[in-house]
């Protein structure tokens, strides 16, 4: 998430960081670095119960998708749960605020 301004001055940095994100999901969910991922979380959460490990794997790391698109259904509920205050958010058009571009160009990259 960033402002259009940053976005628009910025756009190669902007396709940089996104590709270095889709590659760290990539890295993550690969089979051969279970173990490696699974110490990072041993490290940075201090569980050292295999058992916990193997399901935190499952639980939220197998289930990222590699290329994470903004659904604007998910952006619309989320604002739902704001409180009132928040109803100039409620109003607006949330597909307006979504740009797509830069994961599609990982994704072609990728093919």
């Amino acid at each position: 998430m960033t402002l259009r301004s940053f976005r628009d001055r910025n756009r190669d940095t902007v396709q940089r960081v996104i590709r270095a994100l889709v590659d760290a999901r990539g890295w993550l969910k690969a089979p051969q670095n279970r173990a490696a991922a699974l110490d990072i979380y041993k490290r940075h959460m201090h569980i050292d119960d295999p058992w916990v490990l193997d399901l935190y794997y499952g639980f939220y790391i197998q289930p990222i998708p590699l290329i994470p698109y903004t659904q604007v259904d998910e952006l619309r509920e989320f604002v739902s749960y704001l409180p009132d205050g928040a109803q100039v958010l409620r109003n607006l058009k949330l597909a307006e605020f979504v740009d797509r571009s830069f994961l599609q160009n990982v994704e072609q990259e990728r093919r």
